[in-house]
């Protein structure tokens, strides 16, 4: 009987230290990313303001994907509203790729929004912001929608 209630109060110690030192993790990635000082400058009087924004579906997510060392399911699911992803036009620039904070390939962009983003990407006056707007599960498993915000010196 005292074996067991050690081996309850062992397991209930390590869950409540897990949630602790996850929470500290998350704590750390909010103070990263509100310490970007980029965001808030301004440039011979010019300030920076939103020219566009757009809420984009990441493709190529779905169990089957093979273009990751990792499993795109696992990947979406370490993942939460808010985090940071990384848009990566591809070599041919007939692409644009979707990377996690870690720079693991998420998914990418159809046609049509590849061509909406394209000249803000290759335009050095503007800069984008881009993170997770919502997941959402199909048929095929756990989906994104990405939000992508087009600064630009006005």
């Amino acid at each position: 009987m005292i074996e067991i209630f050690i081996g309850v109060s062992a397991f209930l110690f390590l869950l409540i230290l897990f949630f602790i030192l996850r929470k500290k993790k998350k704590i750390t990635k909010e103070v990263k990313f509100t310490s970007l000082p980029e965001k808030n400058i301004s440039v011979d009087n010019k300030k920076k303001e939103i020219v566009k924004e757009f809420e984009l579906t990441v493709l190529g997510t779905d169990e089957k994907a093979k273009r990751t060392s990792r499993n795109r399911q696992m990947l979406l699911m370490e993942m939460s509203s808010y985090d940071e992803v990384i848009l990566e036009l591809s070599k041919e620039k007939n692409n644009i790729w979707v990377l996690n904070e870690n720079r693991y390939d998420i998914g990418y962009l159809r046609k049509e929004d590849r061509d909406l983003i394209l000249p803000y990407i290759e335009n050095n006056e503007y800069s984008i912001e881009t993170g997770v707007e919502r997941f959402f599960r199909s048929e095929r498993g756990e989906s994104l929608i990405i939000y992508v915000t087009v600064l630009g010196f006005i």
